[in-house]
């Protein structure tokens, strides 16, 4: 056994018949989160969050990695498991009081109670108290007239093996009678069955040589005038078949030029919608354009849009009102760019001057909003904004198939890009072959 328990000992965490019947496809995780013994209230903040199982009532968890080096030290954690509904088990765990089970899972061969959580530990399977008492009170059932004491958990998962051995045991037993019995009914009906077979068999064989004998003149004769009415009636209904069949080929062949032709129309009205769309796309994005001037400053510092200049982010002569009027530009460039080329955004944006904010409807963090300003905000979420930001910029720009050599320079690349799509006048005609050219 151990002599000091730390989370860092931990290998896996297992759970056991949870209820989770009323959820389709459940998803399950679980928290840990530290116990501030210096706070009455027990406050406890989470400091790993463990990967999400699906469609299980049973889950292993078998990797805890990346917890942080200062929790690793502890003895003591509270644990949350989760699943689509919320929470659905919590218990603070204190490692030095968990109860040793056994060295590994296959060797206890019992239904656990519900809701069960066991810890593997580097020398075996511990459990809570609780669980363990369940698991002794289950057993004392089983056994009404034995007295048992244990005093270590080894002696009792001994008994229980015993326990489910003898029970197999008389189970086989029990199968083994019942299998000699239906055995000698059998024998005993099969004698019977197999002699009345053997006189119905004699009986049938002679029917039937009497039979053949009465029905093969018959047959003779039969078979000739069923041959000759049969290929008679063959070569009507192959006559009428054939006459049929050039007749449908004829009308098939006529609706096929038909057919052809008003393919031939629709396949030039869609070519004619097609290069209006694309005409219509062009002169938008250059609207886009005037509407939302960037021009690259002459020291090569920045960038002026809508006559505001933007230098880079960390640059001293930035203010914040400048940066939030700028993102707030871009995010409306990026929005209007999503519409036009009907690209949907990974990270949506809510268009609200230079107070804009970027949504992270994906992730399972709690806060999904995150604003392009710095007024009032900490630099990490105005920092992820960016990243969102210029994850949709990048999402944009790859979905037209344009390749840029860095993705870091937004303004710099919605200019490139603008100016790429509107020197570009390709007919997209020139590129589809048909078998009707």
């Amino acid at each position: 056994m151990l002599k000091y328990r730390r989370i860092r000992y931990l290998k896996t965490i297992s759970g056991r018949n949870f209820d989770l019947d009323l959820i389709q496809h459940p998803l399950i995780y679980f928290t840990l989160e530290t116990i501030d013994s210096s706070n009455s209230n027990n406050e406890v903040k989470s400091f790993y969050i463990s990967e999400q199982l699906s469609d299980t009532l049973n889950p292993d968890w078998l990797q805890l990695d990346n917890i942080p080096k200062e929790n690793l030290i502890q003895e003591n954690f509270k644990i949350k498991i989760w699943s689509n509904n919320g929470i659905i088990y919590e218990e603070i765990i204190y490692l030095s009081k968990l109860q040793f089970i056994c060295k590994n899972l296959k060797e206890l061969k019992i239904n656990f109670p519900n809701q069960s959580i066991l810890f593997e530990l580097l020398d075996g399977i511990y459990a809570t108290s609780k669980i363990v008492d369940k698991i002794s009170a289950i057993y004392k059932v089983c056994l009404p007239n034995k007295k048992i004491e244990t005093n270590s958990n080894e002696n009792l998962l001994k008994i229980i093996d015993f326990t489910f051995s003898c029970k197999k045991l008389r189970e086989l037993k029990q199968e083994q009678e019942e299998m000699m019995g239906n055995i000698e009914e059998k024998f005993s009906n099969e004698r019977e069955i197999v002699s009345k077979i053997n006189y119905l068999q004699e009986q049938h064989i002679e029917k039937k040589r009497l039979k053949k004998i009465l029905k093969f003149k018959r047959q003779l004769l039969e078979q000739e005038k069923k041959r000759f009415e049969e290929k008679k009636k063959d070569i009507t209904k192959r006559t009428s078949n054939l006459i049929k069949g050039l007749e449908s080929l004829k009308e098939s062949k006529q609706n096929l030029v038909i057919e052809e032709q008003k393919l031939r129309n629709m396949f030039k009205e869609h070519q004619k919608l097609i290069s209006c769309i694309k005409s219509r796309k062009e002169t938008m994005l250059q609207d886009i354009q005037k509407i939302f001037p960037i021009e690259k400053l002459p020291d090569n510092n920045g960038y002026l849009i809508e006559k505001v200049e933007f230098l880079h982010i960390n640059h001293n002569n930035n203010t914040d009102e400048k940066i939030s009027t700028c993102l707030g530009f871009l995010a409306q460039i990026l929005h209007i760019l999503s519409l036009y080329l009907e690209v949907p955004l990974r990270y949506p944006i809510e268009l609200k001057g230079s107070r804009s904010t970027i949504c992270d409807e994906i992730s399972s963090n709690i806060q999904t909003s995150f604003p392009l300003y710095l007024k009032n905000v900490s630099r990490e979420k105005f920092l992820l904004s960016i990243l969102f930001l210029n994850t949709n910029l990048k999402q944009i720009i790859f979905s037209q198939q344009i390749t840029l050599n860095s993705l870091k320079e937004s303004l710099e690349n919605i200019m490139k890009f603008m100016t790429f799509k509107n020197s570009s006048k390709e007919d997209s005609n020139d590129n589809i072959k048909t078998r009707f050219d």
